[in-house]
């Protein structure tokens, strides 16, 4: 029996990093005979439950976490599964950043020296990765990257980019993001949670998977002016959906609450409130793929939304404010529907011109049938994603 333990950004029931977890789970476990996986957790309840799997207390990211571990007797379980373990797994998901804080690399790659001390194989799966601006951040990265990691994989060129740029001298394999194997959940679940959630399928929709972003000062300095012209875009927008489209605006939350309560934000002064929803259940990246599904188009401002959306061949737009959006529209030749706005201080600066987004929205709703076709193409990944599990 192998024993295989991955750690990332879970069990803060975000809907994109749940899906990367829960395709390397399916496919490490079609790929790999006698496997046997645990997963590092925030909150190992929920990641057992969602994803049928042993599930434990992340490692600590400092002093702080590690007493805290110790107090509640936790740690030694942690760290017995990782001395148990075959292969330590770091990914997938756009943790490897410094935008925020340089901080934020040796919190996640302490990790890979952690297994490397324990004289465990350490891999990188299918990681964003970038920006990487900082003397400290491109520092750790190339010194742990190069000296304590076995193998890394990357989900798109420009992250390979970025760590090539900090110093990284090890091969870097450009896969995919782990999320495109994906499958929905099944129809008549679908159905149910429509029917939950008083949407009705039969009528025209347009799916929004918005994200609150620019307005905490710590990660985007100063842009309280773009995240309060960012608002003011969306009721034109939403109004010419029900309006002129005749379709019904659905927003789909990617983040448990947060996209939640900014969506109800937005359609407080919208009119056409009755041809407005807002899923305001829990569901599985399965069942949030379904759901996405069932959309004529999808208006994406979280990744994996625009991911999920390929999956099911539903055209799309994307707004883009990090690369990695931008990387993955182009890989399905999508790019003409992306609207970059920039992350505001590192990449571009731009506002949403809603003259533009409706624009696209027309030619999207004129060329579907052609849409749906070159979509279909992202299958063409599936083999990329796979490599991961061959390397």
């Amino acid at each position: 029996m192998k024993n295989i333990v991955i750690s990332g950004w879970y069990g803060f029931k975000n809907t994109g990093d749940e899906a990367i977890l829960a395709s390397m789970i399916n496919s490490i476990r079609t790929g790999i005979n006698d496997v046997n996986i645990t997963v590092y957790s925030f909150n190992p309840e929920y990641t057992s439950k969602i994803h049928h799997v042993n599930a434990v207390h992340q490692l600590p990211f400092g002093i702080l976490s590690a007493g805290s571990l110790i107090l509640r007797g936790r740690l030694f379980h942690t760290i017995n599964v990782l001395f148990k373990s075959n292969l330590f797994i770091l990914g997938g998901g756009g943790f490897l950043s410094d935008w925020q804080s340089w901080t934020v690399i040796p919190q996640w790659l302490g990790q890979a020296v952690i297994a490397k001390i324990f004289r465990k194989k350490v891999m990188l799966y299918a990681i964003g990765a970038g920006p990487i601006t900082t003397i400290r951040g491109k520092f750790l990265t190339k010194t742990i990257l190069n000296k304590w990691v076995d193998v890394i994989t990357v989900r798109d060129d420009k992250s390979k980019e970025w760590l090539q740029k900090a110093g990284v001298k090890k091969k870097i394999f450009v896969t995919a993001d782990p999320a495109v194997l994906l499958e929905p959940a099944e129809s008549d679940r679908i159905n149910e949670i429509l029917k939950e959630e008083d949407i009705d399928s039969n009528k025209p929709s347009v799916g929004i998977a918005i994200a609150p972003i620019f307005h905490i000062q710590k990660f985007w300095p100063n842009q309280e002016e773009k995240f309060l012209r960012f608002e003011k875009v969306w009721p034109e927008v939403i109004e010419f959906i029900t309006s002129k489209l005749d379709a019904e605006v659905v927003f789909i939350p990617m983040q448990i609450p947060t996209d939640k309560d900014f969506a109800f934000d937005l359609i407080k002064n919208v009119k056409n409130k009755d041809r407005i929803k807002v899923i305001v259940g829990e569901y599985t990246p399965q069942e949030v793929m379904g759901i996405i599904g069932r959309m004529d188009i999808i208006i994406g401002m979280r990744f994996h939304s625009l991911v999920l959306a390929a999956g099911m061949s539903v055209p799309m737009i994307g707004i883009v404010y990090l690369h990695k959006s931008e990387c993955f529209l182009k890989e399905i030749g999508s790019e003409m529907f992306a609207m970059n706005i920039g992350d505001g201080t590192l990449w571009e600066n731009k506002d949403i011109n809603p003259d533009e987004l409706i624009r696209k929205i027309k030619k999207v709703q004129s060329e579907k049938a052609t849409i749906k076709k070159d979509i279909a193409k992202v299958t063409k990944m599936h083999k990329k994603a796979l490599m991961n599990i061959e390397i």
